[in-house]
């Protein structure tokens, strides 16, 4: 037994930190009118710098000054770790000859198959100036050592606050109009926010096993050969005998996966976006996982540079994922030999989730639409948009303030105005001057998706000269009963091939899959009742609102990886039973095809 070294290594941390204290001031000075415009000034956006300076000019006015004893509380906390297990490989190294014989304790199972005498090398490197022998009485097994990484993080944080003040006018307007607020008073006295953030994921890497030497000689007597995303090379001959048992030659596997979630909740002041506040709950969640697993970066590979290479076991052969080359001639004897493709495949899984519950007071009307559309024009020439853009807006804002003054025309006599009116601006729903609606009500959303992704690498059989593939068919006791040769995604070439099968050739494609699908939903409802000042709308109204969605999203995508044979000079198929072809190319200088039933194409 052959190893690589380990070394093991762990580490974590942890923080936390807390907070509370009172504080006293007083508040709606005109000290907080300066801040607030000081702190607008210092926006990147001009038209937000403009905005919030006027909506603190008026705030300011509306301030009444009042002392104000706040209670606050905060915290926070972090923990990560981590864990990895690395591997360095063993080294053999001869000018001469290497030879590993391993002849086990002698007993044997009732087939008569030895219970001991393995030669396994794991994640190392033999090599050899001249031949390399590895003989065992039971199984030979090269194989790669595998790196593995673990890591986990996670953080929260929370904080509440209490505060004896009562929102001002001028702070209502504030909150409203979500600019700079230094008085700290909010539309609610009490307010708490809660986050929390998690991760995990893990990693493996395999690093392969090598023999090298100027010819490879490998041979189980009584059990399995087994080359897993490892390597065997030489500059003379390979050979890979198998007596009793069979011979696998296959593909490692790197993998990693990592899962992330995110949610916040928050109770009280939930903030405005200029034209309207909201108190209530708000929560939010999210939560990301992804996994892959490649066997394409850890390919098995035999290969003789100038000579030859043979395969033989008394059961099957399986190549999958691996790639096989010979100088020379490459000759493949088993019961049943299978060609199969390497597989990379990766998914992964996203969900979000919000809700919000609350009081929402709102502005509207047709000056609130005209603020709007000329805040609009402001962006689009600040976001240097297409002018006509900005020119649209303010035509909107005009259009709306010559109905705002009374111009019936517009509604009545000139069809075509409706429709631009209602094209550009179809939010102006009130036809008062101003209106104030304070409503409660709330509303939820959810969306999932998940992608899924396989791909294939085709195993391959190349020589320099002749290619020979036979499945005999025979049992332990010599009796045929089956024999067949698979190729699925893979290749086979050579100057002369000849697939020579007891039962039936079957060379046929691998399919690559997407799969693609999401869905998502939500609901709202509001009840609320209104004020309205000016225009045709004057008085109190009662406002109901409500809505409902759904989606769905679906795809798929099939991509057909075909299996080939390609001869340079000859290609013989010889068939005891049947010969299939699908999603398949066989092709030769001549083709000699003997196929004892069916050839299905």
């Amino acid at each position: 037994r052959i190893e690589a070294g380990q070394d093991h290594a762990w580490s974590s941390s942890s923080q936390e930190a807390h907070s509370s204290g009172i504080s006293v001031g007083l508040v709606g000075t005109p000290l907080d009118t300066l801040r607030n415009q000081r702190e607008a000034q210092r926006d990147p956006s001009k038209v937000n710098r403009v905005r919030n300076s006027l909506n603190e000019v008026g705030a300011g006015a509306l301030d009444t000054p009042q002392l104000a004893i706040g209670f606050n509380s905060r915290g926070s906390s972090s923990r990560t770790s981590s864990e990895s297990l690395t591997h360095s490989a063993s080294q053999l190294t001869a000018s001469g000859d290497i030879r590993l014989r391993a002849t086990g304790n002698g007993a044997t199972d009732a087939n008569g198959r030895a219970t001991s005498g393995d030669i396994t090398v794991t994640g190392s490197t033999l090599s050899a100036g001249g031949t390399a022998a590895l003989d065992a009485q039971r199984h030979v097994v090269l194989q790669a050592s595998t790196d593995t990484y673990q890591e986990s993080s996670s953080a929260s944080s929370s904080g509440s606050h209490f505060s004896t003040a009562g929102p001002s006018w001028g702070d209502l307007g504030r909150n409203v109009g979500g600019g700079p607020n230094s008085s700290g008073v909010g539309l609610a006295p009490y307010g708490s926010a809660h986050s929390a953030d998690n991760a995990a994921g893990n990693s493996s890497r395999q690093n392969a096993s090598v023999v090298i030497g100027k010819s490879v000689q490998v041979q189980a007597r009584t059990g399995d050969i087994t080359v897993a995303g490892s390597g065997i090379s030489a500059l003379s001959d390979v050979d890979l005998l198998a007596r009793q048992g069979k011979v696998d030659i296959v593909a490692g596997n790197d993998t990693s996966s990592r899962h992330e979630d995110h949610s916040d909740r928050t109770i009280g002041d939930l903030g405005g976006n200029g034209y309207s506040g909201t108190v209530g709950v708000r929560s939010a969640s999210s939560t990301l996982d992804t996994a892959k697993s490649q066997q394409s970066t850890i390919r098995s590979q035999v290969s003789s540079a100038a000579g030859n290479v043979t395969i033989a076991a008394r059961d099957d052969v399986t190549v999958h994922g691996a790639d096989v080359s010979a100088g020379g001639d490459l000759k493949v004897t088993g019961r049943n030999v299978l060609l199969d493709a390497g597989q990379d495949a990766e998914r992964s899984r996203q969900t979000e989730s919000s809700s919000q519950y609350g009081v929402t007071l709102a502005m509207s009307g047709y000056a609130v639409s005209i603020a709007q559309s000329v805040e609009q024009a402001g962006r689009a020439v600040e976001q240097h948009k297409d002018p006509r853009v900005a020119a649209l807006y303010l035509a909107q804002a005009a259009l709306m303030g010559y109905n705002a003054a009374g111009n019936p025309g517009l509604n009545s006599q000139n069809g075509s105005a409706i429709q631009v009116q209602a094209a550009a601006q179809p939010q102006a729903q009130s036809s008062a001057i101003v209106k104030a609606t304070l409503s409660i009500g709330g509303g939820s959303s959810s969306s999932e998706s998940n992608a899924n992704a396989t791909v294939n690498q085709g195993s391959t059989l190349r020589a320099g000269q002749n290619v020979s593939i036979t499945a005999t068919g025979k049992d332990a006791s010599g009796k045929v009963v089956d024999g067949d040769i698979v190729a699925r995604g893979s290749s086979i070439s050579g100057r002369n091939v000849s697939l020579d099968a007891a039962r039936d050739i079957t060379l046929e494609s691998r399919q690559d899959n997407t799969h693609q699908d999401s869905k998502s939903g939500g609901s709202n409802a509001s009840i609320g009742v209104g004020v309205a000042l000016g225009g045709n709308q004057t008085g109190f109204t009662l406002e109901l609102a409500a809505g409902f969605n759904r989606a769905h999203a679906d795809g798929d995508a099939v991509t057909h990886v075909n299996s080939s044979v390609n001869a340079a000079d000859t290609l013989t198929l010889n068939a005891g039973r049947d010969a299939n072809l699908r999603g398949a190319q066989a092709s030769g200088n001549t083709v000699n095809a003997t196929v004892g039933r069916n050839l299905n194409v």
